[in-house]
């Protein structure tokens, strides 16, 4: 027997999610253009004409004012950022369940 509504559902769920990481990274973009004195509107619009002809390392070049192929600039984001900010934020989590251990004993 198949499940249609589970299938269902999960496909729904990855939309949303897909929809809430592109609307995340239009945000980030529009704040990056913005904050280079660029025109964000222009700027969005023409990253995503190009994420979406293939070009999957297009990204904001503040320096030249232009949309540019972030790889073809060897412009990457180090491992060593990701894990850090993963390491934090896991550090972060778990002092605030401590901290909230020691509030409900109390």
């Amino acid at each position: 027997m198949l499940n249609i509504d589970g299938q269902q559902e999960d496909h729904r769920r990855r939309e949303a999610e897909e929809d809430r990481i592109e609307m995340q990274q239009i945000t980030e973009g529009n704040t990056l253009a913005e904050n280079a004195g660029m025109k964000p509107i222009e700027v969005v619009t023409e990253l995503r004409a190009q994420h979406a002809a293939g070009v999957n390392g297009a990204g904001i070049d503040v320096k030249k004012g232009k949309v540019s192929d972030m790889y073809a600039m060897n412009v990457v984001q180090p491992l060593l950022v990701s894990t850090s900010a993963i390491k934090l934020a896991t550090e972060t989590v778990s002092l605030i369940m401590k901290i909230d251990d020691l509030i409900v004993v109390q």
